[in-house]
């Protein structure tokens, strides 16, 4: 287990506190960029590890490394998981975020018209609709 972690640095992978580490990071900072970084590492560490042998030669002795290789995997896919997650909630607050601004915006447009000052606010309304509809889209891509 010691030659696989060492030559494969995987060591951190079987460590709790790296994961709960992890965990925090991710809910402190919310950061995507950072979250998509490590999936990309760990897409890595999981396609090193599909394409490593099951055998070993370690001088005269044939070692077998298919178990280890198998949990190394299966802990990949629990920080994926994790990973994954985390960019699931992120998402869906940015697009209850996003879906409240629609709100707001379908009711001011929904408003009655009578007096001059009424047409005002809502031409106002429109106007800050299209100034801000490619950023909307933005978001919405992003999410």
């Amino acid at each position: 287990m010691k030659a696989w972690t060492k030559r494969g640095q995987f060591k951190y992978l079987f460590d709790k506190n790296e994961m709960t580490k992890l965990q925090k990071n991710i809910d402190k900072t919310q950061s995507t960029h950072e979250i998509e970084q490590k999936i990309l590492i760990f897409k890595k560490y999981r396609y090193a590890n599909i394409i490593m042998n099951n055998e070993h030669d370690n001088y005269f002795v044939l070692i077998d490394n298919s178990e280890v290789k198998e949990n190394t995997i299966s802990k990949v896919d629990e920080w994926l998981q994790i990973l994954g997650d985390s960019l699931k909630v992120i998402a869906n607050r940015e697009l209850k975020s996003i879906k409240n601004d629609i709100d707001n915006y379908e009711k001011a447009l929904g408003g009655e018209m009578g007096a001059i000052d009424q047409l005002k606010a809502l031409l106002n309304v429109i106007t800050e609709i299209k100034n801000i509809s490619m950023d909307m889209e933005f978001r919405i891509v992003e999410v």
